[in-house]
Order: C-alpha cells, then sequence, then structure tokens
C-alpha cells in the first residue's frame, strides 16, 4: 500500500496532536496536584474514588445531623435544669406549708409563688428550638404543645420523638416527647398524673382555711357524713374503719342522693363491724358502730381539689363533739404534697439522665464520624493525588518523543525524489 504525501502529513499531524493534548494534560495534572478525574483515564480508580466520595457525602450529612442533635439535646438538658431548679422551689414550699408554724397571710403568699411557677414551668415546657419546633410537642409543628384550659393544662402534641439518621444503621432520638416528661407522673398504685396537676394540688391546699383540713376523721361513739355531691355523676369511694376491720367502699352518686353510698357501706358491714342508715332529711349519712367507726381515704372520679366532705363526731350522749370537720382527699394534706412534689423532682432528674446519656451517644458516634472522615479522606487524597515524580518523567518522556518525531517528520518532508535518484 503507499502512502501519500498528504497522508502522510495528515497522520503525523494527528499523531504529534495527540502527543501534545497528552502533554498539556500531564502539565495541568502536574500543575494542580491531581490525577485525571475522567473515567476514561482509569476506570477503576474513578470508579473507586466515586464511591469514597458517595461515602464521604454521607458522613458529613450524618455530621450535620449529629450537630444539630447535640445542639437540640443541649436545649432540653438546660430547660430541664431551669424546670428542676423550680420543682425545688416548689419542694421547699410544700416543706414551709406542711408546718405548724406558717401562718394564713404567709399560705397566701406561697400559694401566688406556686401559680407562678406552674405558668413558668408551662412556658419552659412549650419551648422551641432553633427552627421553631416545638421541644415536647411531638410531630406538632403549630401552636402551642401544652395549654392551660378550665379542665387544666392540656397536652396538644402527640406521641412523636424527632429522630435522626446517624450512621448507615442506626438513628438517635434528638430530645423528649411531651405526654412522658410532663403528663406521667407516678401518682401511687399505677396510676399518672401531670406535673401541672400536681402543681394545682398543692395551689389549692394552700388556700383559705386548708389548714384545717383532714383526710381521715376518728369518732368514738358515732359519725355522720355530709358529702359534697354536685350535680354531674361523680364515682366515689371511701374507706370505712370499725372494730371488725376496715374496707374501701365505692358508688356513684349525685346531688341528693347518697343513698347508694349508704348501701355500700352496708354491703361490708360484715368486714367492718359498721352500719350506715340516712337522716331525716335524706342527705347526712350516719355510721352506726358500738365501738366506733372512722373514714379515710376520700377520693372522687373525676378528682376534685375541694373539699369533699363535713364529718360530724358525737360525744356518749349523742351530742357533736366540735363543728364539722372538712375532709378532702388524702393526695391534698402537707405529707402527701411533699411527697408529690418528691417524686416530680425525682422525675425530672431521670429526664435529665437520659437526654445526659443520650448526649454522651451523640459525641461518641461524633468521634466515631470524625475518625471515618479523617480515614476517608485519606483515601480519597490517595486516588486523587498526582504521583508527581512519575508524571514528570512521563512528561519528559512524552516531550523527548515528541522532539525527536517532530526533527524525524521534518527531515523525510524535505527530501524529495531527486534524492532518492542519487
Amino acid at each position: 500500500m503507499t502512502i501519500g504525501t498528504s497522508m502522510f502529513s495528515q497522520l503525523n499531524a494527528q499523531a504529534f496532536s495527540r502527543v501534545g493534548a497528552e502533554i498539556a494534560d500531564l502539565q495541568e495534572q502536574i500543575s494542580s496536584g491531581k490525577n485525571d478525574p475522567r473515567a476514561s483515564a482509569d476506570p477503576v480508580r474513578s470508579a473507586r474514588l466515586s464511591v469514597a466520595r458517595e461515602q464521604k457525602s454521607s458522613l458529613e450529612r450524618y455530621d450535620t445531623n449529629l450537630g444539630q442533635l447535640e445542639s437540640r439535646l443541649n436545649l432540653t438538658d438546660t430547660t430541664l435544669s431551669e424546670i428542676t431548679n423550680m420543682t425545688q422551689r416548689l419542694n421547699e414550699i410544700t416543706l414551709r406549708a406542711a408546718s405548724s408554724s406558717v401562718t394564713s397571710a404567709e399560705r397566701e403568699t406561697l400559694q401566688i409563688e406556686v401559680d407562678e411557677l406552674k405558668q413558668g414551668l408551662l412556658d419552659l415546657a412549650n419551648t422551641r428550638d432553633e427552627m421553631g419546633r416545638n421541644l415536647f410537642g411531638g410531630y406538632r409543628m403549630s401552636g402551642p404543645a401544652f395549654e392551660d384550659t378550665s379542665n387544666g393544662v392540656q397536652f396538644l402534641g402527640d406521641g412523636g420523638v424527632h429522630a435522626l439518621r446517624v450512621s448507615e444503621t442506626s438513628t438517635l432520638p434528638s430530645g423528649l416527647n411531651g405526654s412522658d416528661a410532663f403528663m406521667s407522673i407516678a401518682a401511687g398504685e399505677g396510676a399518672e398524673r401531670s406535673v401541672f396537676d400536681l402543681i394545682d394540688d398543692l395551689s389549692a391546699s394552700l388556700g383559705v382555711g386548708t389548714d384545717k383540713w383532714q383526710d381521715e376523721v376518728q369518732g368514738d361513739f358515732g359519725i355522720t357524713l355530709d358529702l359534697a355531691l354536685t350535680r354531674a355523676p361523680q364515682t366515689w369511694t371511701m374507706t370505712v374503719s370499725g372494730p371488725s376491720g376496715a374496707a374501701e367502699v365505692s358508688a356513684e352518686l349525685v346531688a341528693g342522693a347518697p343513698a347508694p353510698m349508704v348501701d355500700a357501706i352496708n354491703a361490708v358491714s360484715a368486714d367492718t363491724g359498721v352500719t350506715a342508715t340516712l337522716s331525716d332529711d335524706g342527705q347526712t349519712i350516719v355510721l352506726n358502730s358500738p365501738e366506733g367507726a372512722a373514714v379515710s381515704g376520700f377520693e372522687t372520679d373525676p378528682l376534685r381539689r375541694d373539699i369533699l366532705a363535713r364529718v360530724g363526731v358525737y360525744d356518749r350522749d349523742g351530742n357533736q363533739d366540735g363543728g364539722r370537720i372538712p375532709v378532702v382527699a388524702e393526695r391534698m394534706m402537707p405529707d402527701a404534697q411533699v411527697s408529690a412534689l418528691r417524686t416530680v423532682s425525682d422525675h425530672m432528674a431521670d429526664l435529665r439522665a437520659k437526654v445526659g446519656s443520650l448526649g454522651a451517644v451523640v459525641e461518641a458516634q461524633q468521634n466515631t464520624i470524625e475518625n471515618r472522615m479523617v480515614a476517608l479522606q485519606q483515601a480519597i487524597a490517595e486516588l486523587e493525588d498526582l504521583d508527581v515524580a512519575a508524571a514528570i518523567t512521563e512528561l519528559q518522556s512524552l516531550m523527548l518523543t515528541r522532539d525527536a518525531s517532530q526533527q524525524t517528520f521534518a527531515r523525510i518532508t524535505q527530501t524529495s525524489l531527486f534524492d532518492y535518484i542519487r
């Protein structure tokens, strides 16, 4: 096959162009210190680099999520710290209120402070993070998480807890659910009440005349009960004690109809040795026992904070011994208040411990992500960074080859037919 001068020149021009492009690419790589990023230059290296960069992007997202978790948990811990300070003050108030030396004026002052502390705690429970999300409202985005209503403070959020992914296989919660934090305080016998209800109990127990309240009355010769019934049906519970023992009785009552409680008391007479009758007016319950009787453990459903009954105690001659005694639920008495607020303090301390544990996990995960980022960055650097010495050697080789080829081409193109004839 014969190659003409024109084709010969064209083929050499293309070869010189390719070599020139390779030289330019090497010079650019040497200048940047990076390998050729194109997949065509090294498919295996390019694939490995793509995977490494994808992992780096994931780690950066995890690191960002961990930063958000740290910020939200820190805010939660700060909020719980302020709430703990408030509950400690409430504990101090309950202890002071339980003292026999506290005056009526001081009780009124303490009641005002309790109400202010409740409002402050409500404000803290409605704290929002830097993104405007309720700290304790679950997934509820708009409006407060808690609202004070005529029926007490209500939780308006849901059971959700914000969580963020912190690794390929795990997520971490960013805080606490408001229902668990504020609405589920252990109140004995498996019951749970909100911290706000317990504070409302404390406030009510500091009102005028509450220092005269009792939760148990003993009568050696007879007891009369005037129950503070309401128009709305309520389930009443109390404990009746007599010479034979004690029994808890309950009945659904409504204003003007205490008879179901009489029936309930008489149903356990064999256990207590106490019988009950109604007075002539049909409103007062009379407890009869030859060896005395006692009533205690009053409670209603729904719960009430006012006087539940007025109890009269009679002497041997059937005369009332003093005025009628105001009786309330046991939880409204000073000792019960002290116990309830101590439970709140312990509950808040447990919540802070839980948040602290989550913070420790976040910190440990941040260290793990940081170490992985360093290792991954080194791997990416090994794939991206150019071996400058080898590249310079290759560049010199290419330039030498180009120069030699150009000289040879110039010599060949200068030769004519007459040179061959000679």
